[in-house]
């Protein structure tokens, strides 16, 4: 669902940049805010969570659209 949604759109207008909004820690969790503009206009945004673990940082859930991965 996101490579349909998100990911095709970034391909299609290859000259897209993903720019880091904001970063919010909170102990051993974080979220990570993305946008994307594309050459017609169309904002896009994701937002990463991730988890402090034993082997570092990891990524557990991408939210793109409102919608939870």
């Amino acid at each position: 669902m996101l490579e349909q949604a998100y990911l095709s759109k970034l391909e299609e207008n290859g000259a897209a940049k993903i720019e880091y909004v904001k970063e919010v820690v909170d102990g051993d969790f974080a979220e990570i805010q993305t946008k994307t503009k594309v050459k017609d206009g169309t904002e896009y945004s994701i937002n990463y969570k991730l988890n402090l673990g034993p082997s570092g940082w990891r990524v557990y859930d991408v939210v793109g659209g409102g919608v939870s991965v």
